[in-house]
């Protein structure tokens, strides 16, 4: 009898462990498909929220308009409390630096949310002027977060703030790898109200709009960011003309008063999409678009450091008195940026041994009795043997005027000599 119990029990524990053996097995293969259909949709959630670059720079820059436009007034205003607007510009104030600031962008990222809402991030940084100090500015990174409801008309500005993290995450390695967070996403997917301040529609930027965008960059950077100015010189120029830092520094010294007057009068883009840029001093600035993101760009700050073969072909099929006249122009460009080094290169022999036997008495000689940031108001050209003799009038911002008289020998491919009426 007691046998056949224990064999009764024997024989209840092995079909629990089979039942219970089949149920785990069941278990893990509706887990295993569980976790399959998962990946799979969250394969196909990162597939709907991947980021796209924004490469044409006149649409970024459409944005830091529109940011910039609104910027105090939303940031401050409307995504923070009067308090916590108090704060900032308390902080602000402890660090030495003014409540004016400006949004300057580098990049830009897209993502359409649905039919209704496009994300922006705009990668960029603030620029705060010094309180007291109308010559510093400062710099701070930034990314903020711009979301349009074009249903609407409508925007909403997020600030780059550390209370934000949760929401967006702003670190680059996101924007680098183009995904974002699906949940923090469905926080701003939502319908933006209308106020006084956030009334959206799309900007068309001019060719002249982004030409003083670049002019007024650079100019900022020169003044206030000379590192920063270097860096964005194009590197086979900056070898030539700007070998070292202190060199372009020494270059920016001569110039900086005048540089804070100056201001863009002319432009060109060409099928390339590069700029062409001279102001009122007759400085010009060649702008040619970098890879690296889509704001970003490298400058030549002459036309004749670096001849082009384009160049050196159209100079080859002008006369001889067009050559006379550019050569003349190229000369003046140096006298106009304090290039004396280069000027000093272009005269004649036995014309700087007569007057000028080292390149610091030329410099000393133009500095004092040459006009500088000069414009031509009138000129004439004639040929006496195997020189041309080309005479000048020259008036400059101040409304000094100036004859001078330039003899000049051509020489093969693009090369020539000169010399200049002394006073």
């Amino acid at each position: 009898m007691k046998k056949n119990i224990l064999v009764g029990i024997i024989i209840l524990v092995i079909l629990i462990i089979l039942v219970l053996g089949i149920l785990i097995i069941d278990r893990k293969q509706a887990n295993k498909e569980h976790i399959q259909e998962g990946i799979h949709q969250f394969e196909e959630t990162k597939e709907e929220m991947t980021i796209s670059e924004m490469v044409e720079p006149k649409k970024v820059y459409a944005l830091e308009l529109l940011i910039n436009y609104y910027m105090n007034d939303i940031i401050i205003t409307i995504e923070e409390s009067e308090e916590e607007a108090t704060q900032e510009r308390e902080i602000l104030k402890q660090l030495g630096i003014g409540t004016d600031k400006q949004f300057l962008s580098q990049n830009a990222y897209s993502l359409e949310l649905n039919e209704k809402n496009t994300l922006y991030f705009v990668k960029g940084e603030f620029i705060y002027r010094i309180l007291d100090d109308a010559k510093n500015r400062k710099k701070q990174g930034a990314i903020l977060t711009l979301t349009v409801d074009k249903e609407n008309q409508t925007f909403d500005i997020l600030p780059y703030r550390q209370e934000f993290s949760n929401l967006i995450d702003y670190q680059e390695e996101i924007l680098d790898s183009k995904i974002v967070n699906v949940e923090a996403l469905k926080k701003v997917n939502k319908e933006i109200q209308e106020n006084y301040f956030n009334y959206y529609s799309d900007i068309e930027v001019t060719d002249e709009e982004m030409a003083k965008r670049y002019y007024q960059d650079y100019k900022r950077n020169a003044l206030y960011f000379t590192e920063e100015a270097y860096k964005r010189i194009e590197e086979e120029y900056k070898q030539i003309r700007f070998p070292t830092f202190s060199k372009y520094q020494e270059y920016l010294y001569e110039l900086k008063d005048e540089m804070e007057e100056a201001e863009l009068v002319k432009y060109g883009v060409d099928e390339k999409g590069q700029y062409t840029l001279m102001d009122n001093l007759q400085n010009s600035y060649f702008i040619r678009k970098s890879t690296r993101n889509t704001m970003d760009y490298k400058i030549m700050l002459d036309s004749y450091t670096i001849k082009t073969e384009d160049f050196e072909e159209k100079y080859n099929e002008l006369s001889s008195y067009k050559k006379v006249e550019i050569n003349a122009h190229i000369f003046l460009q140096m006298l106009n940026t304090r290039d004396y080094e280069n000027a000093y290169k272009l005269l004649d022999p036995n014309f700087k041994k007569n007057n000028f036997n080292t390149l610091e008495e030329f410099k000393n000689y133009a500095t004092n009795h040459l006009l500088h940031t000069s414009i031509e108001t009138s000129a004439s050209i004639h040929q006496e043997g195997t020189v041309f003799v080309y005479d000048l009038k020259l008036r400059d911002n101040d409304n000094n005027t100036q004859s001078m008289t330039i003899i000049m020998k051509l020489l093969e491919e693009t090369n020539f000599v000169m010399s200049f009426s002394i006073e």
